[in-house]
């Protein structure tokens, strides 16, 4: 016997001759959804019980997925399901042929039909609700449905991996992409090198100028970021001008500031190279007691009183650059002045 019957969904059940051991449920949800927004597309495959049960020996995901539509109320328990009834003696030879004689679609293949149906005007939203899938996976999808032409043509030849073709992502420029699929060599399976040639003049997130900017102030400013889709730890910053400004912009603040606090010389060096002068550690303030000379300019240029005397014991000062000398003055906050100094960097 082999025909096709509409037998009711609770009258089948799990068969030992499934050929398929692992991975039955694999997927399900994604399953069930697909099911409910196109319908059931395959007939299962079915032979009958003396009790009156259909065993499915092929199309165990589908009969799990429809009986998950029928917790969620989508389907009744009874609901007909189109089902190709074979022999028993013929079980493990039709589970087995449908489970080998098929060949999995093109990754570009299907990520074109993903393209051709946001063109047709679906949103990225409707086709992962219809496919089970989340939002982000259909925007993968997407952005590998939009690589140049070269490109995917490239990935049908073999010439280079799916790990490569999502890095050619990170920029959507057809011509930079194609750039440098001509500079590297054929087949191409390092992604870093790929990644590292489209992102040349974009500044990493984790960049010290990044940081000391911060993404918030960045994007306030008009920054554009540029995030990899299939790699979370991968985000640019696009417009270096801006950081470089702000960066500036912040360090100078905290310039003034330093020298409203007394110190009589700042340098901002946003390179990260050493200031001429200076050792490449950072200068602290030091204390020691005031010599002879120094307590006599200072009795000289501040009012006797208890207070003063009792509370102004000690001056805090910084060791100068060794190249450069001071000369002691009448003014004991000019003298004072010029031995404190600070370096403002971005670090």
């Amino acid at each position: 016997m082999s025909d096709i019957q509409h037998i009711p969904l609770n009258k089948l059940v799990e068969s030992e001759d499934n050929v398929r051991r692992t991975e039955r449920k694999r997927d399900i949800d994604a399953l069930a959804a697909s099911i409910a927004a196109h319908g059931l597309l395959q007939n299962l495959t079915v032979t009958e019980r003396d009790t009156g049960k259909y065993a499915v020996v092929a199309g165990a995901r589908r009969h799990a997925a429809l009986k998950l539509l029928v917790r969620q109320g989508e389907r009744a328990k009874d609901w007909p399901v189109p089902c190709h009834v074979v022999d028993a003696a013929a079980a493990v030879e039709a589970s087995l042929a449908e489970n080998v004689q098929r060949v999995d679609m093109n990754a570009m293949d299907e990520v074109e039909a993903y393209a051709a149906l946001v063109d047709g005007g679906a949103s990225a939203e409707d086709v992962a609700h219809r496919f089970g899938a989340t939002v982000r996976h259909v925007e993968q999808r997407l952005a590998l449905a939009r690589l140049s032409p070269r490109i995917r043509a490239a990935y049908r030849k073999g010439e280079l991996t799916l790990d490569v073709a999502r890095a050619f992502c990170l920029d959507p420029d057809h011509t930079a992409q194609e750039r440098v699929f001509k500079g590297l060599s054929k087949p191409i399976s390092n992604t870093h090198a790929v990644r590292s040639a489209l992102t040349q003049g974009r500044t990493p997130a984790s960049d010290r100028l990044a940081l000391f900017v911060g993404i918030e102030a960045y994007t306030q400013a008009g920054g554009r970021i540029v995030k990899d889709l299939f790699e979370d730890d991968v985000v640019l910053l696009d417009d270096g001008d801006i950081i470089q400004r702000l960066a500036f912009a912040k360090a100078e603040a905290l310039r003034d500031a330093v020298l409203a606090e007394g110190w009589g010389w700042a340098e901002i060096n946003l390179a990260g190279g050493h200031i001429e002068g200076c050792a490449s550690e950072r200068l602290r303030a030091t204390q020691r007691k005031l010599t002879a000379r120094e307590n006599g300019a200072w009795r000289r240029s501040t009012p006797r009183s208890s207070a003063s005397t009792a509370n102004l014991k000690t001056w805090k000062t910084a060791k100068p650059p060794t190249h450069s000398g001071t000369n002691a003055t009448s003014s004991t906050r000019n003298a004072t002045t010029s031995l404190r100094r600070v370096a403002v960097t971005a670090r």
